[in-house]
């Protein structure tokens, strides 16, 4: 017995819920572990080094030296 192809559910052009969650799915999962690994990558450079008693501290330093790194990359050279 030979089968045909079979015809789909709907012929629609615009995508499929299916389609939808295939695609943004995995996108969302991969930028959740980014983020996981940026919270990481800081809390281990505060514990390090600002120690673990210090963290609240080391973490308002941290973020402070990170802002100016920042500002400073972006800033127009020549001003």
């Amino acid at each position: 017995m030979e089968l045909g192809p079979r015809p789909a559910a709907s012929q629609n052009s615009s995508c499929s819920q299916s389609d939808f969650a295939k695609t943004v799915f995995p996108m969302l999962r991969k930028l959740a572990w980014a983020l996981t690994f940026i919270l990481a990558t800081f809390c281990w450079v505060v514990v390090i080094e600002h120690g673990p008693d210090n963290f609240i501290v080391g973490s308002r330093i941290e973020v402070e030296n990170f802002k100016s790194l920042f500002f400073r990359l972006i800033q127009i050279p020549g001003k």
